[in-house]
């Protein structure tokens, strides 16, 4: 017997699966075989359980709504994960959802915590979105600094107001919103770590690492040297120590093959760099996991540059000064 095809769109509830015709039997095979997986109860996606965590995580997001009619809303890092900002993606095992407050949600059962959703507290209607029952940016990023320490609320700042998705008094009414909450204390701090010229969440987080070990920062300095404008991704303020964040993917292609003209490159660029008087500090994302280690790295590789005073701008022998 074949089985009855499957219902329009992406996602679709057991309900749906029902109506065409499909017995308990047929989704059991159709799980089996990888033709639709499991996101929340009663509900299922068409194909096998994507590898990507985010493509799965949008999913979970897609079936809450549909599941819960707008009784509960996206928070956390989930929301800040639908408005397109960076997120760990440790942080995907579970969808975060929150409550209306009383009065303000559609009537029915609010749902319940599970292994694959957790509810927490409650918000206002100004701060969901009129289109969804999403947390604005702005409340997305103080409740995934609640959820999931300031380093992460950090990062997701930084690209959302470098694409002007939300304005620094926006993320500060949110915090004053969360006075009661446990752990706000710490996450209204947020704006003093912000720095929209991040190109990265790495970079946010580094950032922030350097900070915490008691580096004052000037971000992406541009430095003319031999072979054009350089940039720096960070300098200690008013010192000749340069630190640059380095990716484990920066000299591997996609299939992690070596590229050793990047590394060539690189090295280039490094030496223009250092002829304009700068040393530089290489930092990968594993030296930034302890504040102490990374203060003391940081002056050991510096080679005494913290000590000595901004190099006055590079120019060509012979040019004298403008």
């Amino acid at each position: 017997m074949t089985t009855p095809p499957l219902p329009p769109g992406p996602i679709f509830a057991t309900a749906q699966l029902s109506a065409r015709g499909w017995a308990p039997d047929d989704i059991r095979e159709a799980r089996r075989d990888g033709r639709l997986h499991s996101l929340l109860r009663g509900f299922y996606a068409r194909g096998p359980v994507p590898r990507d965590p985010e493509v799965r995580h949008h999913e979970l997001i897609r079936a809450s709504h549909m599941a819960h009619e707008g009784r509960l809303v996206t928070s956390g890092v989930s929301a800040c994960l639908w408005h397109g900002l960076p997120v760990d993606l440790r942080d995907l095992d579970r969808l975060l959802l929150t409550r209306r407050r009383a009065g303000e949600e559609p009537p029915g059962a609010h749902g319940a915590s599970t292994s694959r959703v957790l509810i927490r507290s409650h918000t206002c209607t100004e701060e969901v979105e009129p289109d969804a029952p999403v947390l604005t940016p702005a409340a997305a990023i103080v409740e995934y600094a609640l959820q999931s320490g300031l380093p992460a609320g950090v990062a997701a700042a930084d690209a959302a107001l470098a694409r002007g998705l939300v304005e620094e008094r926006e993320i500060q009414d949110a915090i004053l919103r969360r006075a009661r909450r446990r752990g706000i204390r710490r996450v209204a701090t947020l704006l003093t770590w912000v720095e929209p010229q991040a190109e990265n969440a790495g970079e946010s987080r580094a950032r922030f690492a350097l900070m915490q070990a008691g580096f004052d920062l000037e971000s992406q300095v541009e430095l003319e040297t031999p072979g054009g404008l350089k940039r720096l991704d960070w300098r200690v303020r008013g010192t000749a120590c340069g630190i640059e964040l380095h990716g484990a993917d920066k000299y591997v292609d996609g299939d992690g093959t070596l590229l050793r003209s990047r590394i060539r490159a690189q090295r280039r660029r490094d030496r223009d760099v250092q002829s304009t008087g700068h040393t530089l500090v290489d930092l990968t994302m594993d030296d930034i996991t302890d504040i102490d280690l990374l203060r003391a790295l940081v002056i050991a590789e510096s080679a005494g540059a913290l000590d000595r005073p901004t190099p006055a701008p590079w120019r060509p022998a012979g040019m004298g000064a403008a």
